[in-house]
């Protein structure tokens, strides 16, 4: 049987791990799960080089927050410095099969889920973090979790102080959660008893220009979903489309007018195609452990890989998140189907010759003898 933890051991003995402010953070440890016990603090980087060469432990993680008193418990004791923005982002299974007959979804390691995740970071560093937000590229790490999705690290000081509930509006503002029709139309009175459907127009931007983008594509292409649209409404469409294009570039919605349903389905679709879902306790709680960067991820043997936003861009995580090289025998329960580093592996039960990364994985995953 593979012997992981030996592998492990090689690996911090080859890679030295470094931790931003180290001796203000908590650290939790897993032996056996993702943290067995945490409380735990570092005074340096050697010693917790140390620690991870003559301990190895599966899992390791670190606070976001910074704290005086890293070690203290209760939680209060600790008191609170300062504490980086986190986002984590993880990509829901997905089931059925491929046009080629193919499960979408793979239970060992699944690199359809991964592509949707890094998609989703990419959205969320540029549409939101950098240009809503207003943060540099220079203040964001983008970092693989080594399993199904990517971490954000927001490092910049200007968001170090922010308390959960200004945390938890960010991420409410993300998601796209308290959105309503009302945000982006009302009336508007423009002289006695005459209103007007007044909406973003093509100056508009965040959340607004997105909605405004919706309506143009639904104008120009009659997508209108699901949406009962009126005869009449649909005939004055195709008399006059460009004229209600350019009232709408202008901010008047008024061809909207008796169409609630069509609004109704652009604002669904708004939500859907520009949110992005995000694990939001981990953003609003400051006593949060997360991945030590450049650790490895006992689930499967990957490298929690820090990432520039152009290796974000090519990221495949069997390429560029593997610790190990060479080959090994991997003896499997079961037959098994895999991508792994541009290669599709057909295992069978028994002994099969695999590089050694993936024979880490299986072992990992449990399914090798």
């Amino acid at each position: 049987m593979l012997d992981i933890l030996r592998h492990f051991h090689n690996f911090y003995t080859r890679n030295a791990i470094s931790v931003d402010s180290i001796s203000q953070r908590e650290f939790g440890i897993g032996i056996d799960k993702k943290i067995n016990y945490r409380h735990k603090s570092f005074s340096t980087q050697k010693e917790f080089q140390n620690f991870l060469v003559n301990e190895t432990p599966r899992f390791i993680s670190h606070s976001v927050g910074r704290f005086e008193f890293p070690w203290c418990q209760p939680m209060e004791k600790k008191t609170l410095l300062s504490a980086d923005l986190i986002f984590d982002l993880d990509a829901k299974p997905e089931t059925g099969v491929s046009p080629n007959g193919v499960e979408i979804h793979n239970h060992i390691f699944c690199n359809n889920c991964v592509e949707k995740a890094r998609l989703d970071t990419i959205r969320l560093i540029e549409d939101f973090l950098i240009v809503d937000f207003g943060l540099s590229k220079a203040d964001l790490l983008a970092v693989f979790s080594g399993s199904k999705g990517f971490h954000v690290h927001v490092r910049s000081r200007a968001v170090q102080q922010l308390s959960s509930s200004a945390r938890r509006l960010m991420v409410d503002y993300i998601t796209g959660k308290e959105l309503s029709l009302e945000t982006f139309v009302r009336s508007r009175v423009v002289e006695p008893r005459v209103s007007t459907l007044a909406g973003p127009g093509k100056t508009a931007v965040g959340w607004q220009k997105q909605f405004f983008l919706r309506g143009i594509n639904a104008v120009q292409n009659n997508s209108f979903g699901s949406a009962k649209m009126p005869r009449k409404k649909r005939d004055y469409l195709e008399q006059n489309r460009q004229n209600i294009v350019s009232l709408i570039e202008n901010g008047n919605w008024d061809f909207f007018h008796g169409a609630e349903d069509a609004l109704q389905n652009l604002l669904s679709e708004t939500i859907t195609l520009h949110g992005v879902q995000v694990d939001s306790p981990v953003t609003f709680d400051v006593h949060r452990l997360i991945r030590v960067p450049g650790t490895l991820h006992g689930d499967t043997g990957f490298i929690a890989k820090p990432l520039s936003l152009a290796e974000l861009s090519i990221f495949n995580a069997t390429k560029h998140a593997v610790a190990f090289n060479g080959t090994a025998v991997a003896s499997l329960k079961e037959a098994a189907s895999i991508e792994f580093a541009g290669t599709a592996f057909e295992l069978k039960p028994g002994d099969n010759v695999v590089p050694l990364s993936l024979a880490v994985l299986l072992a990992c995953k449990g399914v090798v003898l």
